[in-house]
């Protein structure tokens, strides 16, 4: 009889978040390329405060509060209620993009809402003090559900987008997520399991060319031995892949996102398009965040202390340590004649580069090393580095992805949140990526604790 129970339970909390999102996926174009649903806002958000990093976040530092000091005081000042507001972020939402002939159109989607028009007035009001001069947005509602963007091409735009296959996908969550274009679609859900939140997603091929192309890339890619070398504790990402620049290609065309150029900023992608038949796959970035020194930073600008004499006081710490590595199969010469070519600017000491940045650039053991710090204190920084796989949190995180996975990123929360808190935190956040022969896509999984 329990059981029976336990599965009719089961079976009427799929078929009310099938019908939430069924509900919102009717009011989204047919023809949208990018979706976003998201339901129970309010309800979500608590559940949010569950986890680790969300509890300090938001009920210990009460950062919530501090942003509904602003929502309640630009509120107060045009006349009306913060509830009203709340009010119109505690349902679903739904957010999407398609194509017109004049050009890409979005909507948001709010609802469904008590006192709609209360709700378009109070926002109408109040959000255009947040939105930078001369941005607007339009709004209208039907009674219901607010709708905001561009609203007379939606208006127009045939309704009904198919969600049913996102969900029969993945596990049931409260966050899906739908994209694509002509070469890949992408989902992912976003869901919470025992005061964690977690993330699962995939990348799939739409065409012969491209299906081959994600095989080649991370098929037989893993960075096990790379999880395995010394690394930082508060950050550490590691990337293995056939070509650095195909895959490139693919994150810089759906997610503007550049590993690269994005870790090194002194080096043009300029530089990276004449150096990417070089580049052996590997890619290894490491921070460390010393908080005390860091704190101590911003208190030291609050003050305004001016009084000290800089002479007689040693340089402070810094509170930032970066450490990326590329895979490189080029010499040291051939990495200043690279730099040259793509005009980046440098001074020479002895067998290390230094931009004008202030960033320093070798050549070692197959690598580009570049480091926030010269060669003989970088050298004292990886003394103290610890292999990533022995990091308990991340070893805790891992056992949920496949051991030969071509891309890990994960970040120490506790590192931070413990000395902020002034006592033992374990928090974190990890994503991992790996290619799955039995269904030929590249998958992703997402854990915050």
């Amino acid at each position: 009889m329990k059981r029976v129970i336990v599965f009719f339970l089961f079976f009427l909390v799929a078929i009310t978040t099938l019908a939430s999102v069924e509900e919102l996926a009717a009011k989204i174009p047919s023809s949208a390329l990018n979706v976003l649903l998201i339901e129970d806002l309010k309800g979500n958000y608590e559940k949010l405060k569950g986890t680790t990093l969300g509890d300090v976040l938001i009920n210990q530092l009460a950062l919530d509060q501090i942003a509904a000091q602003y929502i309640e005081m630009a509120a107060y000042n045009n006349g009306q209620d913060p509830q009203t507001i709340y009010n119109a972020f505690s349902a679903d939402l739904a957010a999407a993009t398609w194509n017109t002939e004049s050009g890409a159109k979005n909507i948001v989607i709010l609802g469904p809402i008590d006192k709609a028009e209360n709700a378009k007035k109070a926002i109408e009001s109040v959000l255009p003090q947040f939105l930078p001069e001369n941005f607007s947005l339009k709004i209208v509602t039907d009674g219901k559900y607010l709708y905001v963007g561009d609203v007379d091409a939606y208006s127009t735009v045939k309704k009904g987008y198919q969600v049913s296959n996102i969900i029969s996908d993945f596990p049931n969550g409260f966050m899906y997520l739908v994209g694509g274009d002509e070469e890949f679609d992408q989902k992912a859900v976003l869901y919470f399991e025992d005061s964690f939140l977690k993330g699962e997603g995939t990348l799939s091929a739409k065409t012969p060319e491209s299906a081959e192309k994600l095989r080649s890339l991370f098929g037989s890619a893993s960075v096990k031995e790379l999880e395995a070398n010394p690394r930082f504790s508060f950050a550490a990402l590691s990337l293995k892949t056939r070509s650095i620049a195909d895959a490139e290609g693919i994150l810089s065309d759906r997610f503007n996102l550049s590993l690269t150029t994005s870790t090194i900023p002194a080096l043009s992608k300029d530089f990276f398009d004449k150096i990417s038949s070089k580049l052996t796959g590997e890619l290894l970035v490491d921070v460390e965040l010393d908080v005390d020194a860091l704190l101590n930073s911003f208190m030291s600008m609050q003050m305004g202390d001016d009084t000290t004499d800089e002479s007689e006081t040693a340089p402070a710490p810094l509170p930032l340590k970066l450490i990326s590595k590329i895979g490189f199969n080029g010499s040291y010469d051939e990495l200043l004649s690279l730099m040259k070519e793509a005009d980046i600017a440098y001074t020479v000491e002895e067998d290390t580069v230094k931009t004008e940045q202030d960033l320093y650039i070798w050549v070692d053991n197959g690598y580009i090393i570049s480091s926030l710090a010269n060669k003989v204190e970088t050298d004292s920084w990886l003394q103290q580095m610890t292999p990533l796989k022995d990091n308990a949190l991340f070893a805790q995180f891992s056992k949920e992805v496949p051991v030969d996975h071509s891309f890990s990123l994960f970040i120490n929360a506790g590192t931070v949140l413990g000395v902020m808190m002034g006592s033992e935190v374990e928090s974190g956040i990890a994503f991992f990526s790996w290619y799955s022969y039995d269904d030929n896509v590249l998958k992703g999984k997402f854990i915050m604790k």
